[in-house]
């Protein structure tokens, strides 16, 4: 979001009479490089990169190269600016700043590599702040090197103060936060990733990346997504991790991070055994990476839930089927007769039938008829005496045997 209205020129203060430099003031000494050309015009677009050291003897970043730029185009629409600097002179950067808030071009600042110190002032100057997700901020109370007597060290800290004062508003108004809270941060020296940057304010949005960067990006990406898609299908918890905003700073201006809708090439080749229905759905949805993951994580437990069911019933059928087998073992067991082979009886006719006749040739005759079907001797002798017990009774007085019971294998052994 552009906040072109918190966008105001900073001022410094008087600077003391004494000798002043930063870290990177030091007079530049023969054979040293000279700044490199930082400021292109394309049509009604002006382009300044500031990479490396802003201002000084030393300095990478020409400022008056970049002012003058800004100065001689004033009817371009578009100013882009390119940061990957430590910081460096705090008045070059704050003139730089005020330069492009002045400016009636809209800026877009793309944070590439560091923004900090100095660099993190000129970046809020951007009514559109972009950073690099792999790319950081820094923010600090302003340093001096400073020659002097105790006077002029007490003027100078006082300087320092009033010069932080400055900066701290300029941060505070860029990131919508109270001055207190960006004073504190700034004395502590604060590092910011990407997201901890957007979180804060001091950026609106992470850069999108193209190209092979893109590329190792969403690579990442994906492995994070299976990463966490192989956590979600454990039994203990089937769910996709949220992402977790770890920054300070109030829930309205925390943002999560930008993730691109899905393309059919993406889907298949995240998602490489998923149906063609699913991808359909994605599309119609278009979902992201988490959104397509979560999708696919849910179906992924719907079809093990469906195959979970069906063995369930399986097993149930089987089990059913188990002790129905027993209860028929348990049923001819108590009859002696064996399952499926009902031929088993010993002699269709009645027990009326039986009454007449020599009881040894009648018996005789069932046991070989059963015997003649395939039958053991023994269980046919079995069959037949319970089948006939009257029978049984008859011919065991024939033949003057035991008045107990006779069992059938019992009696088979006088066919032998």
């Amino acid at each position: 979001m552009a906040k072109t209205k918190n966008r105001e020129p900073i001022e410094l203060g008087e600077v003391p009479a004494l000798l002043r430099m930063t870290r990177c003031d030091t007079p530049r000494s023969s054979g040293e490089r000279e700044p490199v050309n930082q400021v292109s015009v394309s049509g009604d677009r002006l382009d300044i990169m500031v990479q490396g050291v802003i201002g000084g003897f030393f300095g990478d970043v020409d400022t008056v190269a970049i002012l003058e730029a800004l100065q001689e185009n004033p009817d371009v629409a578009e100013i882009n600016v390119s940061i990957n600097s430590p910081g460096g002179v705090v008045s070059d950067s704050v003139a730089i700043y005020n330069a492009l808030v002045q400016h009636k071009a809209k800026v877009n600042v793309n944070v590439m590599g560091f923004a900090y110190s100095g660099a993190s002032i000129i970046a809020m100057a951007g009514d559109d702040i972009a950073i690099a997700g792999n790319a950081t901020m820094m923010i600090h109370n302003a340093m001096i090197v400073a020659i002097g007597n105790s006077d002029e060290m007490r003027e100078t800290a006082d300087f320092l103060d009033k010069v932080d004062v400055g900066l701290a508003a300029t941060y505070a108004a860029r990131a919508g936060k109270p001055a207190k809270e960006i004073v504190n941060l700034m004395a502590d020296t604060t590092f910011f990733t990407a997201d901890e940057a957007v979180d804060m304010g001091l950026a609106d949005r992470k850069l999108v990346l193209k190209g092979k960067q893109a590329k190792q990006a969403k690579a990442q990406e994906r492995q994070d997504v299976h990463g966490a898609l192989w956590d979600a299908m454990r039994p203990a918890a089937l769910a996709i991790p949220t992402k977790v905003n770890v920054s300070a700073g109030s829930a309205e201006n925390q943002k999560e991070p930008i993730m691109a809708e899905m393309t059919l090439q993406d889907l298949k080749d995240m998602f490489s055994d998923a149906s063609a229905e699913f991808y359909v759905e994605c599309l119609d949805a278009k979902c992201d990476a988490v959104a397509a993951s979560k999708r696919y994580a849910t179906k992924i437990k719907a079809a093990a839930d469906a195959r979970q069911k069906a063995s369930d019933e399986a097993l149930a059928a089987s089990q059913a089927e188990i002790e129905k087998i027993r209860a028929e073992a348990d049923d001819a067991k108590a009859t002696n007769r064996r399952p499926g082979n009902e031929s088993l009886g010993g002699g269709g006719s009645s027990e009326s039938e039986n009454e007449g006749g020599d009881p040894i040739a009648i018996y005789e005759s069932k046991v070989r008829e059963l015997m003649a079907g395939g039958v053991a001797r023994a269980d046919a002798c079995d069959s037949v005496s319970i089948r006939n017990p009257e029978l049984l009774q008859r011919y065991m007085a024939a033949t003057n045997a035991s008045k107990g019971v006779l069992v059938g294998r019992k009696i088979a052994d006088k066919f032998e």
